[in-house]
């Protein structure tokens, strides 16, 4: 654990609490941002592992906001066997998601949130795959996909771009796979690609400029979000702006991490950004600020048209 002043009686409390209620069936760990097992200073993650019938009940805890991360059943001590509900949450207690498992398959309604609470995805599963229908929305409540799925798998889907422009359509065949002619657009809402499939299997493709003019060349253009000049520019930028806030001093440790999550749109604009890994305020902000008002990223591709993509930014704070 990170002691510091002004929080050093609340945390030792906190502990004492789960102290006072552990018994010798009880299993407590520690995890860093990566949820990589920890030790105790160097801890984001506080998770207590508990028998509850024939399942164990885990609840996961954000340290320093002194909330719940996480709350699900599985069915093994490890946590690898997820068998019935979970609820997981952002740091300021905001719902993520809620959803069931049975046997590690996705069971029942599916509904998952953005950081700001809009609604993200409403799905229903059954054993693991969706049925009937299903939906996605931008965080300021556009909506983003709607598919429709039969029993078998077979069924429709129509995605949008951020600014109400068509991204995608096509068709599904039995167990899900792609089949016929799914057409892609470009932002600007004209056609991007068009691509064969048999039994989910790309068979034939055109590819289309923003323009809407055929190209010849059909090599795939797909790429991950990146930012000019690589990762070590990004770093350098960030770490630019990026600084310790005076009058702290931190105790067990000289770093500490701050994770920002954030998504590039079509036009590489950093949108949406967020802390989904929070240490104290002072810090988060700084962190959250670092990254609004950076240069534009080059954005993802898929299908030969842009797309948004999301990515998370850890942040360390070195103590000098």
């Amino acid at each position: 654990m990170i002691y510091f002043s002004e929080m050093k009686t609340k945390i030792l409390l906190y502990f004492i609490f789960f102290a006072a209620n552990c018994n010798a069936q009880r299993t407590e760990k520690f995890y860093d941002y990566l949820w990589r097992p920890s030790t105790i200073d160097k801890a984001v993650y506080f998770s207590v592992i508990e028998p509850a019938g024939d399942v164990f009940h885990q609840t996961d805890y954000y340290i320093r906001e002194n909330r719940i991360q996480m709350d699900g059943y599985y069915k093994d001590t490890a946590g690898k066997i997820k068998h019935g509900d979970f609820h997981y949450y952002y740091p300021g207690g905001i719902t993520e998601t809620i959803s069931n498992y049975v046997d590690n398959k996705l069971n029942g309604v599916y509904m998952h949130f953005h950081s700001n609470g809009m609604m993200s995805d409403s799905a229903n599963y059954i054993s693991g795959n969706t049925i009937g229908n299903s939906f996605s929305w931008f965080p300021d409540g556009m909506a983003e996909d709607s598919t429709f799925k039969r029993e078998d798998g077979s069924g429709t889907s129509i995605s949008w771009h951020s600014n109400g422009q068509p991204a995608a359509a096509g068709m599904y065949g039995v167990g899900g796979k792609k089949i016929k002619t799914w057409q892609y657009f470009h932002f600007n809402g004209n056609l991007s690609a068009k691509e064969k499939y048999e039994d989910g299997k790309l068979i034939d493709k055109s590819y289309y400029d923003e323009n809407g003019n055929s190209e010849s060349d059909t090599t795939s253009t797909d790429r991950e979000v990146s930012f000019p000049g690589g990762i070590k520019a990004w770093q350098k930028f960030i770490y630019k702006r990026a600084y310790f806030p005076e009058g702290w001093k931190i105790v067990n440790t000289d770093a500490v991490v701050v994770v920002v999550t954030a998504t590039v749109d079509e036009e590489g604009n950093i949108k949406d950004a967020y802390v989904s890994t929070p240490f104290h305020p002072d810090f988060d902000k700084i962190a959250l600020k670092a990254l609004i008002g950076a240069p534009k990223w080059l954005p993802a591709i898929s299908h030969h048209r842009k797309v948004q993509a999301s990515f998370r930014q850890p942040i360390t704070f070195q103590q000098q």
